[in-house]
């Protein structure tokens, strides 16, 4: 995250796990690779903010809102703004965040689950993905990424109002959220559609899933750090047990010939590059899990990235669309089997745990790419060759968040591009 900020140690299972998260990275050394912050810092900032000002519209309230993509995703994501707000938190008003989770709070259905996106008018505009048929469960975004807004404003106004008012809501929504009741990560279960998370919408997975899982683990987290500031030690100590027990159980999830984390034990049983580093962006994996797949993202490096952007997987993905269609065929290396922007933040910050240089040229490569705000790319050997849309809310959001936080990593005694 932009504004860093460590855990406390929180009580669970009779254990006191400190955990932090979006720390500073490794100090550099001789091998780190230099570049312009300046110049990198505000080729991004640029596409951000224009990227900002093009998908920014005015709920029918005459209050603020931004679109994923104008045009094609033309609604208010709770992932894409929520991505956002918390990958650069200085664009946005404690008002403009509060608008945004709240809106999506009162949008939410008779169950209590929030949706994916909302209409220009603030109802809920579908939530469902469009993946899933059988509409078991809403979209795992809006329950995860409205609490990580309301802690958002929390931070930036020490207000406690907001929270008061919402945190019903948001614990409803979290605790319909299905889970394995056996180790407490986020389960779908062999023949449904339900969909964690809504960047990966056409991997269908099934078992235990790791990106809803560390989502679900980043929300608790802010959930209890709300309940605190409230006063609230019961329901604290509820989301601190599901928090601990969610890195407790990640192990199950571990490949350990890789040194990654799965992406689910069922269906797409295969390496999550999204999901492992988010686990190491939050504090979900251990130190022994943060280095390996620190050092797999530097290992494999060049066989994972193309202009910055970073694969989902190693390979491509078994199972796409529906549960009972068949492998993603968009081709080879197209759509979710392509390199994505999404994860650029998570993916810089470990990939500096063990090698700050490549993290520095991950960020400068991606901020030299054709276009910052472009989704993804298509992996080689795509035919024809695919780009992902240009003005995605998110994309550059990440990777802004990474240099704004680290200009120490970056100098302008070299800009010259490293061999790795």
């Amino acid at each position: 995250m932009t504004e860093f900020k460590s855990i406390l140690g929180i009580l669970s299972g009779g254990l006191i796990v400190l955990m932090t998260y979006a720390a500073a990275p490794p100090t550099p050394n001789a091998d780190t690779r230099r570049a312009s912050s300046s110049s990198v810092q505000d080729r991004l900032t640029k596409a951000a903010n224009d990227n900002l000002k093009t998908n920014h519209f005015l709920f029918t309230d005459s209050t603020d809102g931004w679109t994923a993509s104008p045009g094609l995703y033309d609604y208010s994501f709770a992932a894409d703004t929520g991505i956002t707000m918390v990958n650069y938190p200085s664009y946005f008003t404690p008002a403009q965040i509060l608008n945004i989770a709240e809106k999506f709070i009162a949008a939410k259905n008779a169950s209590g689950e929030f949706p994916i996106c909302l209409k220009k008018t603030g109802a809920a505009e579908v939530y469902y993905s469009a993946w899933d048929l059988l509409h078991h469960h809403a979209t795992g975004d809006g329950a995860f990424y409205v609490p990580q807004m309301e802690y958002l404003y929390y931070q930036k106004t020490g207000n406690k109002s907001a929270f008061l008012k919402d945190a019903a809501a948001m614990k409803t929504a979290l605790l319909a959220v299905p889970v394995n009741e056996g180790n407490g990560l986020v389960q779908v279960l062999a023949g449904d559609q339900w969909v964690p998370w809504g960047f990966q919408d056409m991997v269908r997975k099934t078992g235990d899933d790791l990106m809803g899982s560390v989502l679900y683990y980043q929300a608790s987290i802010d959930m209890v750090l709300l309940y605190k500031a409230v006063g609230d030690a019961q329901d604290a100590a509820l989301f601190a047990a599901r928090a601990g027990r969610i890195r407790a159980s990640l192990s199950e999830l571990w490949d350990s010939g890789t040194g990654m984390f799965y992406a689910a034990t069922g269906q797409n049983k295969q390496i999550d590059i999204e999901g492992s580093a988010y686990a190491v962006f939050v504090g979900a994996a251990n130190a022994t899990q943060i280095t390996a797949i620190s050092t797999y993202l530097v290992n494999n490096y060049d066989k994972l990235t193309m202009k910055g952007y970073m694969r989902e997987s190693s390979t491509d993905w078994a199972q796409c669309y529906y549960i009972h269609g068949g492998a993603c065929s968009f081709g080879p290396g197209q759509y979710d089997n392509g390199a994505w922007s999404v994860a650029n933040g998570w993916i810089a910050y470990t990939l500096a745990k063990t090698k700050p240089s490549l993290a520095v040229k991950f960020i400068t490569d991606f901020a030299n790419s054709t276009d910052p705000t472009q989704e993804y790319w298509a992996w080689t050997g795509a035919k024809p060759p695919l780009s992902g849309q240009t003005t995605n809310l998110e994309s550059p959001s990440g990777a802004l968040s990474y240099v704004r936080g680290n200009a120490r990593l970056f100098s302008s005694s070299t800009t010259g591009a490293e061999h790795h």
